[in-house]
């Protein structure tokens, strides 16, 4: 199985596809905690397996298979021959205990699609939009085994005369389809890595690149020559089993010339930006040094109270550790907790979660996998030692939030198939919860002096417009998020503790997300993509007034 390479920036959607061999499963790598009785129900085109309360998810996903395939079908004019089965796991570490494939499956991993029975396999994290993408990014992969092998995977002897589809169109096309042509964070991406020169040619694409830059490609081959040549090219592939006579025989050009073309169309998008925007260096000090110090991840900083030191989660170990470090100079004081080397301690979920300190700087929360399901850990900084562990029986738990009085604290937990926010009071160990809908919330931030929080959601918002289809040929009015209730536009709400009543905020235009108030709770600073790039805003709360501080 090819490993992906994950990012910091992107919980990562799906694993690459499913190699052809696999190795023999002895039941001795990985873990089970729980026994899974697997219902199903069935729709025209899919077989969705789930269990315990998840059937308003499997319905849901349900939906969208459905309307991905019309997509699917249209973009590569071409039509499953047998069903397909999907299993629906309620939460990442259920799904890391699947047997369908043998291999450990790493934080990042979102979804796999297996070859030999053309199964679809993925998670359910809270968002229904992340749901909505993965489930349309993986049945591209079972539509093009279908479309590529069919039946041949059965045959030993078949297995060394088929097409090698390269990752790069593989996962181009399965972001492209799914992402209904280009999205903004691709185009975020895309556009580093032609200004920083990381670009590579497609025969040496792989990890995350592949899927970032495979999309431009996939995009650049549909607009130069047509999307109708993306069909054809897995067809005559299918046939002379080599990208580059694939390549050849349905645009005309090498892989060298597609390379050269493209690359050059990117300078031309991207290079006017150089004197556009800022670098991150122009604005402000860099404190860690990813690759150059033997990490590649430094990341979910938080300050200390003090506001001298952060903690952050690195791997610069090889495992997920969190460190202190200084807020001056970058350098590390002490390692804090250490992952990944024991049951307690299994994930520290740094792709998604974060940290918080205790007014008086005294405790640290943060949540870690823990004998197979989430809990919120609480670290005493003067004893060096976790000394309590939180576990309340949600599927996962996210960025846990200390009140300004250090009583209580908020968290974003995902229960049945919905995200919601919660309060744990640390006195009595009771939690509250705050809100309860389906809409995916998150990211709570504490009003001083209150009992009122900030936090991020994809519920409708009165001065927010939604996603369009942005032109895509096949998309046809609500086919974007199909499915009954609207989600995948995240904004601001602010909601009483006590009344639980949910308020927007209205900070501006776009994507809105991660907010954190200010000590004095006069502002609140947050990420908008209203520029179609993410950057950090500064909104005044007694008056809504907002600017940025990043371009």
């Amino acid at each position: 199985m090819r490993k992906v390479v994950s990012v910091a920036l992107l919980l990562l959607l799906a694993l690459p596809l499913a190699t052809f061999g696999q190795e023999t499963y002895f039941g001795k790598n990985k873990v089970r905690y729980k026994d899974f009785d697997w219902n199903y129900i069935q729709t025209r085109h899919f077989d969705i397996h789930f269990y315990e309360d998840a059937y308003p998810t499997a319905k849901f996903a349900g939906t969208v298979l459905e309307s991905s395939y019309v997509e699917v079908s249209n973009e590569l004019n071409y039509k499953i021959q047998k069903r397909i089965p999907v299993f629906v796991y309620n939460s990442h570490n259920d799904f890391q205990q699947t047997n369908i494939i043998s291999s450990l499956l790493p934080e990042g991993v979102g979804g796999f699609t297996e070859a030999f029975k053309n199964r679809i396999v993925i998670p359910f994290s809270g968002s229904y939009e992340n749901f909505r993408h993965v489930l349309h990014h993986e049945l591209t992969h079972a539509m093009v085994y279908d479309l590529l092998y069919g039946n041949m995977l059965s045959s030993l002897l078949s297995r060394q005369r088929l097409f090698a589809l390269p990752l790069w169109f593989a996962e181009g096309f399965a972001e492209y389809s799914s992402r209904h042509g280009w999205d903004y964070f691709s185009d975020m991406y895309v556009r580093d890595a032609t200004i920083n020169n990381y670009l590579a040619p497609p025969q040496y694409l792989g990890g995350f690149l592949a899927y970032k830059e495979g999309q431009a490609l996939v995009k650049y081959i549909a607009e130069t020559y047509g999307e109708d040549k993306l069909g054809q090219i897995l067809q005559k592939g299918k046939v002379h089993l080599t990208m580059t006579k694939a390549l050849k025989e349905t645009l005309d050009i090498t892989e060298e010339k597609l390379w050269e073309d493209f690359s050059k169309e990117m300078k031309r998008r991207y290079w006017p930006d150089i004197a556009e925007r800022k670098e991150p260096k122009e604005l402000a000090k860099q404190l860690t040094k990813a690759r150059k110090d033997g990490s590649y991840f430094n990341e979910r900083p938080t300050y200390t109270p003090d506001g001298d030191k952060l903690a952050i989660f690195t791997d610069k170990s090889d495992y997920t550790e969190i460190v202190l470090i200084s807020a001056h100079d970058g350098k590390r004081v002490k390692r804090l907790v250490k992952g990944h080397r024991s049951g307690d301690l299994e994930s520290l979920h740094a792709y998604v979660s974060g940290l918080s300190f205790s007014p008086d700087g005294r405790t640290m929360a943060f949540v870690s996998k823990s004998n197979g399901m989430d809990a919120i850990f609480l670290y005493d900084m003067k004893k060096n030692e976790i000394v309590e562990r939180k576990r309340f029986g949600f599927y996962n738990i996210l960025s846990p939030e200390f009140s300004p009085d250090g009583k209580k604290i908020a968290f974003a937990a995902l229960r049945n198939y919905k995200r919601d926010i919660f309060v744990m009071d640390l006195e009595g160990n009771a939690v509250s919860q705050i809100t309860d809908d389906r809409y995916d919330d998150k990211d709570p931030s504490w009003l001083p002096n209150s009992n009122e929080l900030i936090f991020a959601s994809d519920r409708p918002h009165p001065a927010s417009d939604m996603h369009d289809g942005f032109d895509h040929p096949y998309v046809k009015q609500g086919a974007y998020l199909p499915g009954d209730f609207t989600y995948g536009h995240y904004n601001l709400c602010r909601v009483d503790a006590d009344s639980k009543t949910v308020s927007p905020l209205s900070v501006g235009p776009g994507q809105n997300i991660s907010p954190r108030v200010s000590p004095d709770g006069t502002k609140l600073a947050f990420i908008s993509n209203r520029n179609g790039i993410d950057n950090i805003y500064i909104a005044y709360l007694d008056s809504l007034n907002y600017y940025a501080v990043t371009d």
